[in-house]
Formats: C-alpha cells, sequence, structure tokens
C-alpha cells in the first residue's frame, strides 16, 4: 500500500493505477471514490467503504469493482449516522441555496446596470459567495440563455433585469428538486445499511419492480441461519 502525503500528481496517479491493476499484483489501494471508479481489475476479492456513499447506484458501482472474475468477493460497508450528515453538507454545497441565489441575483442586476460585462471572480466578491459556487451559477445561466459570455471569459446579461429574475426563480425550483432527490438517495443508502432485509434483494427492489430470492450469501441471509450466528 503505498502512502501519499498531499495531493498525487497526474503522473503519480496513473503509475499508482496502473500498478495496482495488474493481473497478479495483490495490493491494497486506498483511493477516493472518483479514483476507484476508474479501476478495472478483475481479481478483486476486498472492498472496503470507509464512509458511506451519497446512493445506490453509486454504491453499486463502486462495490461493483470486486468479484469481476466471477468469483466471490467481499464487500465491506463501514456505516455510523453520523457519516449522513456529512453527506447532507455535501449535497448542500452542492446546489446553490437561497440566499446564494438571491445575493448572485442582486449583485448580477446591480452589475448589469452598469452595462458592463463581469467577471467570476468580481461577482463572487459583490455577492460573498465561493468562486466555485457563482462559476456553476453563471454557467448554468448562460446555458439558459439569460447570461452570455464575452470574449474576456467574462459574463454580461442577455434578456432584461426581469426575465432574469423569473429565469432565477425557475433555476431555483430546479435546484430544489434536484436537491430533494440526492436527500431521498442518500436515505435509501441509510436504509440500505440498516435494514435487516437481504442486501441483494434490497438493491433488487431500489431498481427494479420485480422481486428476487435472498442471496443467501449476504450478513443479512447469514444472520438468518442460527448456525451461522
Amino acid at each position: 500500500c503505498a502512502r501519499y502525503h498531499g495531493r498525487m500528481s497526474k503522473s503519480e496517479r496513473e503509475k499508482a493505477q496502473k500498478e495496482y491493476g495488474r493481473p497478479r499484483a495483490r495490493k491494497v489501494m486506498v483511493a477516493t471514490s472518483a479514483f476507484g471508479m476508474g479501476i478495472d481489475k478483475r481479481n478483486i476479492r476486498y472492498i472496503l467503504h470507509y464512509q458511506v456513499p451519497g446512493s445506490i447506484e453509486q454504491y453499486v458501482q463502486e462495490a461493483g469493482r470486486a468479484g469481476r472474475d466471477g468469483r466471490p468477493a467481499n464487500c465491506v460497508l463501514l456505516f455510523d449516522e453520523a457519516d449522513i450528515d456529512i453527506q447532507k453538507r455535501l449535497i448542500t454545497k452542492t446546489h446553490v441555496n437561497t440566499t446564494q441565489l438571491e445575493s448572485l441575483e442582486n449583485a448580477l442586476v446591480a452589475w448589469a446596470e452598469t452595462d458592463d460585462a463581469i467577471s467570476v471572480d468580481d461577482l463572487a466578491l459583490s455577492a460573498a459567495v465561493q468562486k466555485s459556487t457563482c462559476r456553476a451559477f453563471c454557467e448554468r445561466l448562460a446555458e439558459s440563455k439569460l447570461l452570455k459570455s464575452t470574449a474576456r471569459h467574462q459574463f454580461k446579461l442577455a434578456v432584461k433585469t426581469k426575465n432574469l429574475r423569473e429565469g432565477i426563480a425557475e433555476l431555483a425550483a430546479q435546484f430544489k428538486i434536484v436537491q430533494q432527490g440526492d436527500l431521498r438517495r442518500l436515505s435509501l443508502m441509510a436504509q440500505y445499511a440498516e435494514s435487516t432485509q437481504c442486501r441483494s434483494a434490497y438493491i433488487n427492489d431500489a431498481f427494479i419492480d420485480t422481486p428476487i430470492e435472498d442471496c443467501g450469501r449476504c450478513d443479512r441471509c447469514r444472520a438468518k441461519r442460527p448456525n451461522e450466528r
């Protein structure tokens, strides 16, 4: 198991991934979910989730790295209710909240009255929000044809301020729907961790209406057999 301090360079990541992916290599890879999803090694025998993923879909994709050669593999999820709170905060940070939208809207309208283009940095400063949040906001408005991008990577209003405010209100409603969906998927993940139902059956029910029989191999199925408790 290699240990890296700080951020790995692109070449270091590629080297580590290539080394781990060797068919006969027996190594331990400690990775983020994004890095782990890039691994396609057929004989992975163990996957250990140190923190709960944000959804059943994400968990299935990550756990699906194991046992691709058809042989048995062990997937272990270390679940702590505190992890759910962490995921909720991540979901909240991922989406622009109502207060941020109002601040960005007011700052953008005030700047538009000068008829000048504005950079992401200046708009973020004016609205007192993070640059990453501001950039995502501007790009979304540009996609909706409410803003237009200039050659200098700045933004100008593409519509009247009244239409801008209406468009932002619609965007806020869309953000809320997406956020509620993310929270619902997170709730299903928490239920998966605490459910006494067969793991395979639970996952099947989350995606398919047709039920399946219990797998007989997971921890929940084994717990139902007295001699394996």
